[in-house]
């Protein structure tokens, strides 16, 4: 008879085990030694810590043994700690329209869109889709001339061969606008669509000359920003079925908000940043979405407001703006993440870090901008307070100094892309991972450091926003906290305190920019020509539902 948990077997203990999770076995590790012993020796348990560290989840149809498993997850970590980057190929496509065309870059897929005819339209009437997932030196291509002009708010999903054109209308503006539902293969009407074409607004509803700036796809579900009222500049939000094409209903902005910019999450989570208009304070409210068939279109049940956090208070005479940014990667059902990219492992959809780019704008005659990226991983909106049916405000104090890392921004257009917790810029990453940053800071096996921490919002020293390296030194934690003094611009200082890892590249990329799929593409162009280069050196994990 078993008296003790020491007299059990190994193999029970070891099955036990595997059924907590990462932070519950790390602990366990601190118990005994006999605990530490058992967990450090199975094979199974440190993958499954290695796993949870790397906040990955497995996929278990993979044939690989769990010794093959680990060996390739430690394998693709190491590369991110200490990446050497090089060039495998170049790219060189067609500049279709140096002076007006518009790029979009998606799961690999880019796509060109310009007008082809050159008659100086407001919009386009040609796209180009290259696939930039090949490996040969010209890839695949596909061109769609279309009877219609399309703005550059349309969008693409291209796991779900869709493309989401939102039309530019004759003069005068009419009360509506319309959307086309087209394949991204060929441009023929989507096989799932029941009509081609999907209006917004006529006489169902009340629209003065109607603005869409921004279309998002979640499934089947469509969400289009859209300026309602010609001077008012007044932003609401479309809810669409484009399968269907039902108006499901609207969000419109509140007495009390001037909403900025949105970001669907799901087709059940939305995130919105606003402006209180009485303290003029940038808020992020948290909606959830009823996507319910029972929900019948137009209906107010909708969305529902279920948080809101706060953020600082800039002066009272500075105007505010604020956008949303995240990685364009899509979600691969279950069963097709090994498959994109080989690896036993994925991402968990929601295992991703959110930027908030906020521009502060002086009341004066030169109208100063002043422009900051907030980084906070998503889980910070969706977990990090219970969440109850009625709608609670969280304080800034109460959220945002230890979950947010705060960067003043010199350039008006950063040359950086995410990829779950991760930045990849041209000369650095910034890995925001929790889990593991927590745990290497445990170890101190990486040296934390000070210097420059403290950044002025009045200065604009480069030094004092990108700190330079020690001789040597590419890799280290930075936990310290970031402060930005008020200087006019906002009511106190600033500190946050999320910690993160940042590693240099031994040489920064010769780009213009980068892009991310399942590996880094840099791209730069000319009059003549776009460049796409290739690299090998780091592996982008897909994101799986979860």
């Amino acid at each position: 008879m078993v008296s003790t948990v020491h007299e059990l077997p190994s193999e029970l203990l070891e099955q036990i085990f595997g059924l907590l999770d990462v932070r519950s076995i790390l602990k366990c590790q601190s118990v005994s030694t006999f605990f530490r012993d058992l967990i450090q020796k199975s094979l199974l348990l440190q993958y499954t810590i290695e796993l949870g560290v790397a906040g990955y989840t497995n996929n278990s149809a993979s044939p690989s043994s769990i010794e093959k498993r680990l060996q390739m997850l430690e394998q693709h970590q190491a590369q991110w700690t200490a990446p050497v980057l090089e060039c495998s190929n170049t790219i060189r496509l067609p500049n279709q329209d140096p002076d007006g065309g518009m790029r979009h870059f998606e799961n690999g897929m880019l796509v060109d869109m310009y007008d082809a005819t050159n008659t100086g339209k407001w919009g386009f009437d040609t796209l180009t889709m290259y696939n930039l997932t090949s490996v040969a030196e010209v890839p695949s291509s596909s061109t769609i001339r279309t009877q219609f002009e399309f703005s550059s708010s349309s969008a693409m999903d291209p796991l779900q061969d869709l493309m989401i054109f939102v039309l530019v209308p004759a003069q005068p503006r009419p009360s509506y606008f319309e959307l086309s539902i087209a394949s991204l293969r060929d441009g023929n009407p989507h096989p799932r669509a029941t009509s081609q074409s999907i209006r917004v607004g006529s006489a169902d509803i009340n629209m003065d000359m109607p603005l869409c700036t921004g279309v998002q796809i979640a499934g089947d579900l469509l969400l289009l920003s859209v300026y309602t009222q010609k001077y008012a500049h007044k932003l609401e939000l479309f809810v669409l079925d484009w399968t269907t094409g039902l108006v499901r209903g609207k969000i419109q902005q509140p007495g009390n908000r001037i909403l900025n910019h949105f970001l669907l999450v799901s087709d059940s989570c939305l995130l919105v940043c606003c402006l209180e208009r009485q303290r003029r304070l940038p808020i992020v409210d948290v909606y959830r979405l009823d996507n319910s068939p029972s929900i019948q279109p137009g209906s107010q049940k909708l969305a529902t407001i279920v948080r809101t956090f706060e953020l600082p208070a800039p002066n009272s005479d500075h105007i505010t703006r604020m956008r949303f940014a995240t990685d364009t990667a899509r979600t691969y059902p279950p069963s097709e993440c090994e498959k994109s990219s080989g690896l036993p492992f994925s991402m968990p959809s929601n295992n991703r870090l959110i930027s908030l780019t906020l521009r502060i704008s002086e009341n004066s005659t030169d109208h100063t901008q002043h422009l900051f990226d907030i980084f906070t991983p998503l889980g910070t909106f969706l977990h990090s307070h219970k969440i109850s049916e009625e709608s609670t405000v969280v304080r800034w104090k109460d959220w945002g100094p230890s979950s947010t890392r705060w960067f003043r921004r010199l350039q008006q257009s950063p040359s950086h892309q995410m990829h779950g917790y991760r930045v990849i810029a041209l000369n650095r990453i910034w890995d925001f991972n929790p889990l593991d940053v927590a745990r290497d800071m445990h170890r101190s096996n990486m040296r934390s450091t000070s210097d420059d921490a403290t950044l002025n919002a009045n200065s604009q020293s480069t030094a004092e926003v990108w700190p330079t390296t020690k001789p040597g030194q590419r890799s280290w934690i930075r936990a310290e906290p970031t402060t930005i003094k008020a200087g006019g611009i906002f009511q106190d200082d600033i500190i946050s305190t999320l910690p993160y890892r940042e590693t240099w590249f031994e040489k920064p990329l010769n780009v213009e920019g980068v892009w991310l799929s399942d590996r880094v593409i840099g791209y730069s162009l000319d009059d003549q020509n776009f460049y796409a280069d290739v690299y090998q050196g780091l592996c982008c994990v897909p994101r799986c539902a979860e």
